[in-house]
Formats: structure tokens, C-alpha cells, sequence
């Protein structure tokens, strides 16, 4: 079984002596670039840390730690066929907690409350309609309809908040699964700011 080979991945420039380090910039369709340096060591299954920066444009949005695994043989993606690459930002204590935070102020502020309030509203006609119209069908049909619609509606709303509240990342996404081939990188980027996924195009020097 092929052994795990930890390599120590940074965001400085290596010593003057040593080789050059890989440079990864990839982009999302949001605009935003995450530039890091990654050292690898020689194997078929390489891991290890880097440090990266988020930005758009000229402004440095977010900088963080990352996990960095690949798999695929010395040189994979350059000449032998597409390396896989799984970028995964690491959280730290203090944003775990404000994300903690975050998420209890979006569950117990005035936006949640007016959103409780109405369902129960909804809820409440939706009890009615079916009350009233348990004998017909078609006007119990015509009843409910605007109400469960109005129902999803505000289900939909309940998502969009608690997936932004827990989205997390300042900027850009904090997993990124990648396919690295003659030094071109593609693939999608998930757990982002806006709580979707996103294409990811960039280059790699491997």
C-alpha cells in the first residue's frame, strides 16, 4: 500500500538554492483568485499544507491555511495524464466561533422572527382551506395551491439565510476539487460565500 508522503507546503518563496516551488493561481467565475505556493514532495500520493490569498483584482480579500492532497505519480499532470488535486481551507478556532455566532445572531434576530411569524400565518391558513374544503376537492385543491406555494416560498427564504450564515469564508470557496493536466487546472469550488458552487479555471507549474 502505497505510504502517505506529508510535505510541507508554505505561502513564502523556498531558499535560494532549492528548487523552484509550484505556483497555483485558480479563479472562479466570481472574479476572485486564490494564489499559493505548493512544494511537492516526489510519490504517487502527495499531502501537506499551504498558505494561501484570496483576492480580486488588486485587494487581498482573505488569507488562510490549506490541506492539500493529490494522487498521481512524480510528475503527474504535466506530461502523464491529469493529477487530482482537493484543496480544503482550514478553520480556526476563533473563525469556527464567529461562525457559531453568526449563525445563532441569524436564527434569533427580528428577520428570523418576521419569517416565523409568516409561516405560522400560512400555516394557519393552509388549516383553514383544508377545514373547509374537505368535502370538495377541487376548491380544496384551489385553495391550497397559493398557499403551499407561499409556504416554499418562505422555506426557500429559511435556507438562503442558514446556508449564508454558515457559508463561512470571507471570500471565495474553501473546497476546491481539481483536475491538473499539462498545467492547466479545472474544476469546482464548494462551501463558498454565497453558499453555491463554483467553476474553477486556472494553472498550475507542477
Amino acid at each position: 500500500m502505497l505510504a502517505l508522503i506529508v510535505a510541507a507546503l508554505t505561502a513564502q518563496t523556498v531558499d535560494a538554492g532549492s528548487p523552484p516551488s509550484p505556483h497555483w493561481v485558480v479563479s472562479l467565475d466570481t472574479g476572485e483568485t486564490l494564489t499559493l505556493i505548493v512544494e511537492w514532495q516526489k510519490g504517487a500520493v502527495r499531502a501537506g499544507r499551504a498558505r494561501g490569498t484570496w483576492s480580486k483584482g488588486k485587494k487581498s480579500l482573505d488569507k488562510g491555511e490549506w490541506l492539500v492532497t493529490g494522487s498521481g505519480g512524480e510528475r503527474a499532470g504535466s506530461s502523464g495524464g491529469a493529477n487530482h488535486v482537493t484543496l480544503e481551507r482550514i478553520i480556526t478556532e476563533a473563525e469556527e466561533n464567529e461562525r457559531t455566532d453568526r449563525l445563532r445572531a441569524a436564527m434569533s434576530g427580528p428577520q428570523q422572527q418576521a419569517l416565523v411569524q409568516k409561516r405560522a400565518q400560512a400555516t394557519a391558513k393552509l388549516s383553514a382551506c383544508m377545514a373547509q374544503n374537505q368535502n370538495n376537492s377541487k376548491h380544496l385543491s384551489q385553495c391550497m395551491a397559493p398557499v403551499q406555494a407561499e409556504l416554499n416560498a418562505l422555506q426557500v427564504e429559511q435556507d438562503q439565510r442558514i446556508r449564508k450564515a454558515r457559508s463561512g469564508p470571507k471570500a471565495g470557496c474553501e473546497l476546491l476539487e481539481l483536475e491538473v493536466e499539462n498545467g492547466k487546472v479545472k474544476g469546482s469550488g464548494d462551501r463558498c460565500t454565497d453558499g453555491a458552487s463554483h467553476p474553477v479555471t486556472g494553472t498550475a507549474s507542477l
